[in-house]
């Protein structure tokens, strides 16, 4: 790759335009001045253009990130040159920091017109950069999106960490998140009046779907048998299940509502007929 990339860099310069080394020989015909401005990056002119064709999400994942990071130097590494003309110096060097190729450019004629001839060799540099290491950007591509999904699937398994990973299934989209749950947990996860997801809607910053889904409806009527399928009762339940947690708040747990339950369902005793009246 290291000499492809060198192939394509030499092809931009033009024959009046030499290495420093060959320059610093011959000052009297080529722009030194203007070379250590350039190499000073007091360049009077600057364009850039990115490198890698990249989402941001490929600088947001650790992992990610480093691996491209590894590529820019990698390339800065071949990329990298600085050419003395007659009336004028240039460098091409690769921004690692900002994932862009920038040109700095000087001279001491105020001859710009190379500069403006040079910007569109920059961006077809780009261009073929990324066409040569397409599959290397693809895969970037892939683990950055595979990172952003992991990202927001963790965020909502530990917003509901009552409920076991295995009951939620997340689809991330661009602007917004879609959950699949069984159908028995649909309420937890929606909240009261949307409350619940109304807050999880706040911590990922984007909008989210609630949809039962059929599978893991099955998944979880196999594994809470003892749970009714009988939607009046779940209905009866959700009604109920408000004043129970109000109970909750006041220290009632459910081993001593039971007690009161039944004493409240105890018979009267028939006073009359234990006095003998």
């Amino acid at each position: 790759m290291a000499e492809r990339i060198k192939s394509l860099v030499a092809g931009i310069a033009i024959a009046d335009e030499v290495d420093y080394e060959v320059a610093e020989k011959h000052p009297h015909l080529y722009d030194l001045q203007a070379y250590r401005r350039v190499a000073e990056l007091k360049a009077e002119k600057k364009a850039s253009v990115t490198c890698l064709d990249v989402p941001d999400e490929v600088f947001k994942d650790e992992a990610c990130s480093k691996r491209a990071m590894n590529l820019l130097k990698e390339l800065s590494a071949s990329l990298n040159c600085y050419k003395v003309g007659r009336t004028y110096a240039y460098a091409i060097v690769i921004n690692v920091n900002d994932n862009a190729i920038d040109l700095h450019y000087s001279s001491s004629f105020n001859d710009y017109a190379r500069f403006d001839e040079l910007l569109p060799k920059l961006r077809g540099l780009s261009a073929s950069i990324n066409h040569m290491l397409w599959d290397t950007i693809e895969h970037l591509k892939f683990i950055a999106t595979l990172a952003k999904y992991e990202e927001v699937r963790r965020k909502v398994v530990d917003f509901y960490k009552k409920i076991p990973a295995k009951y939620i299934d997340v689809l991330v989209s661009d602007d917004h998140v879609t959950i699949y749950v069984p159908k028995q947990l649909k309420g937890y996860i929606i909240g009261r009046g949307g409350s619940t997801v109304q807050r999880l809607q706040q911590l990922l910053g984007r909008r989210v779907r609630v949809i039962d889904e059929l599978g893991l409806t099955e998944l979880y009527e196999s594994e809470h048998p003892e749970i009714p399928r009988d939607p009046e009762i779940m209905k009866l339940v959700a009604e109920v299940l408000p004043r129970l947690k109000e109970l909750e708040r006041k220290g009632v747990t459910l081993r001593q509502l039971e007690k009161i339950i039944e004493s409240m369902e105890e018979p009267e005793q028939d006073v009359s007929a234990e006095e003998g009246w």
